[in-house]
C-alpha cells in the first residue's frame, strides 16, 4: 500500500477548526491551527495514527458515495468482497464505480497497516494556504476548505481509477438524496461523523486529541483576543456537521453487540470486515434492513463453508478442515503484517502477466512464508477475476492437514463450492480424491470458468505433508490455472 499522504487530512482537520471559530476573523483561528500543526509535526506516531483516522473516514465516506450511485444506476451493489460478474452490455460508469468499490475497499482492510512515513511534500503542499489569513470570516475558510477537501478527493480519484462519471462528481459536489430522503446527504457530512465514530471506538486516537494535541491550545492576539479549543469543542463541531449519521452509527453499534452477544462466532467473521459493512448500513434507515444487509454478508462470507457443510456433512474431513482454515486464516489475518511488500507484488505479477503455470516460493526456515502465504491468499480472495482454494499443512490448522489424502479433499470441496459443481462423486481413497480433483481441473480449459474467472491453488507448508505430495494438475497445466 502506497504511504498515507497527508494532504487530506490537513485540510479536513483544519475545516473542523475553522468551523468552530465560526463567525470570528481568521487570524486567530490561523494562529490556533499553527499551533496545532506544529504539535503534530512535532511527534510522528501521533501523526501517522491521526492521518490514518482521517483517512479511513474519507474513504468510508467515499464507499458510501459509490454504493448509492450505484443504487441510483439501478445496480444494486454486493453486500462483499467480489463483485459478480454480469451478463449486460458494458456500462462505463457502473463499472468505473465498481472499480473504485474494490480499490477503496481493499485499501480499507490494509489501512491499519499502512507504513509509517512522515508527510510527504505533496502532503505539506496546503499547510502555508491554511495559515495565511485572508481578512474574512472563519467560517467562510471552513466553506473554502470543504469544497478544497473534495477536490482533492476527486483528484485522487481520477488518478487512480480514471475520470469519474459525471454521477459521482455531482454526488460528491452537491450531495444527494437517496429514495424516501427529503433532506440532501453532504459527502463531507458523512466524513465528519465516521471521524467521530473513529474517535469514539479508538481509545488511541481519542488520547492523542484530548491529551496531546488540544489539551491548553489556545493563542493571544497584540489587543489581547483570546482564542482557546478543546477537545469538546471539537467533537461538538463533528456532531454538527454529521449529526444523524453520528446517531445511526450509534445504533448500528448497539446492533452489532447484540450480533455479537447472540453468536460470538459471526460477530468474529464481522468484524473482521466492519471498517467495509459500516458504509453499506449508514443509510439504510430501519433495523429491519440493516439486518437484512448483515445477514446478507454472512450469507456471502461463509458461503463456501455453508455448502460444503451442505454437501459432504459436518464430520467430514473437507468441511472440519474448510472450517479450522477459515479460523486459522481469520487469526493471521488479524496479526500485524508489515514488509514483504515486494514478494506480494511478484506473486501478483505471475497471476496476472502470465497465462498460468506454477510458483513456488522459497525461502529459510523462520523468514514468514507462511504468514505471507496467509495474507496473500486473503488478498487474492477479494479479487473477482479468480476462484482461489487453498490447503495448508499445518498442525496449527489441524493435525489432519498434514495428511495428502486430505489436502486433496480439501482442495477439491472449495473448488467445488466455488464452482458449484455437486455433481463430482468424492470418493475416500487417496488416488480416488486426487483423481477427481485432476479431472475437475483438466475441464478448466481455455483458461477461464464458466463466468469468466480464472483458478489459483495455494498449497503451503509441502515440506510438513506426512508423506509426498503427487501432482494432481493436468499436463500441460491449463490456461488460466495457477
Amino acid at each position: 500500500m502506497e504511504p498515507i499522504v497527508s494532504t487530506m487530512a490537513w485540510e479536513f482537520l483544519a475545516s473542523i477548526f475553522f468551523g468552530i471559530v465560526g463567525n470570528r476573523a481568521d487570524h486567530l483561528a490561523c494562529e490556533l491551527y499553527r499551533r496545532f500543526a506544529d504539535r503534530l509535526r512535532r511527534t510522528p506516531p501521533v501523526n501517522y495514527d491521526l492521518q490514518r483516522a482521517v483517512r479511513k473516514s474519507l474513504l468510508q465516506a467515499t464507499l458510501v458515495a459509490i454504493r448509492e450511485c450505484l443504487k441510483s444506476l439501478g445496480v444494486q451493489p454486493a453486500p462483499f468482497r467480489p463483485l459478480q460478474r454480469r451478463l449486460s452490455p458494458p456500462n462505463p460508469p457502473v463499472e468505473w464505480l465498481e472499480k473504485a468499490q474494490r480499490g477503496i475497499e481493499r485499501e480499507l482492510r490494509q489501512i491499519h497497516r499502512a507504513a509509517d512515513v512522515l508527510p510527504s511534500a505533496e502532503g505539506e503542499r496546503p499547510i502555508p494556504w491554511l495559515l495565511q489569513p485572508k481578512g474574512v470570516e472563519a467560517q467562510e475558510r471552513a466553506k473554502e476548505l470543504r469544497e478544497q477537501l473534495k477536490n482533492e478527493l476527486l483528484a485522487e480519484m481520477r488518478e487512480r481509477f480514471g475520470e469519474p462519471p459525471d454521477v459521482f462528481l455531482g454526488f460528491i459536489r452537491d450531495g444527494w438524496r437517496p429514495e424516501g430522503r427529503t433532506e440532501t446527504v453532504d459527502w463531507f457530512d458523512l466524513v465528519c461523523a465516521f471521524f467521530h465514530e473513529e474517535v469514539k471506538t479508538n481509545e488511541r486516537v481519542y488520547r492523542i486529541l484530548t491529551a496531546q494535541l488540544l489539551a491548553n491550545l489556545s493563542v493571544q492576539d497584540e489587543q489581547g483576543n483570546e482564542l482557546s479549543l478543546s477537545a469538546q469543542q471539537v467533537f461538538d463541531q463533528l456532531k454538527q456537521q454529521g449529526a444523524e449519521f453520528i446517531r445511526r452509527l450509534e445504533e448500528i453499534g448497539e446492533q452489532l453487540r447484540e450480533w455479537e452477544r447472540k453468536s460470538r462466532e459471526e460477530f468474529e467473521e464481522l468484524r473482521q470486515r466492519v471498517d467495509i459493512l459500516l458504509p453499506s448500513l449508514l443509510l439504510l434507515p430501519t433495523m429491519e434492513q440493516r439486518q437484512r444487509e448483515i445477514e446478507g454478508w454472512l450469507a456471502d462470507i461463509l458461503k463456501d463453508v455453508r455448502w460444503i457443510r451442505r454437501q459432504m456433512g459436518e464430520s467430514y474431513i473437507a468441511y472440519l478442515l474448510a472450517d479450522k482454515t477459515r479460523k486459522w486464516l481469520r487469526g493471521k489475518h488479524q496479526q500485524v503484517f508489515i514488509g514483504r511488500r515486494e514478494a506480494l507484488e511478484r506473486l501478483n505479477e505471475f497471476v496476472t502477466g502470465q497465462p498460468g503455470g506454477v510458483a513456488i516460493v522459497y525461502a529459510p526456515a523462520g523468514y514468514g512464508k507462511t504468514t505471507l502465504m496467509a495474507h496473500w491468499l486473503g488478498h487474492l480472495q477479494d479479487n473477482p477475476d479468480f476462484v482461489v482454494a487453498g490447503h495448508f499443512f499445518n498442525r496449527e490448522v489441524d493435525a489432519a492437514s498434514l495428511e495428502p489424502s486430505n489436502a486433496y479433499v480439501h482442495l477439491l470441496a472449495q473448488l467445488m463450492a466455488k464452482l458449484e459443481r455437486s455433481d463430482i462423486v468424492v470418493r475416500e481413497t487417496e488416488d480416488e480424491r486426487r483423481s477427481a480433483l485432476y479431472r475437475l481441473l483438466s475441464e478448466l480449459r481455455n483458461s477461464v470458468t464458466s463466468d469468466g474467472k480464472k483458478v489459483l491453488i495455494v498449497l503451503d507448508g509441502l515440506d510438513e505433508a506426512q508423506r509426498e505430495v503427487r501432482p494432481f494438475l493436468p499436463t500441460p497445466i491449463p490456461e488460466g490455472v495457477w
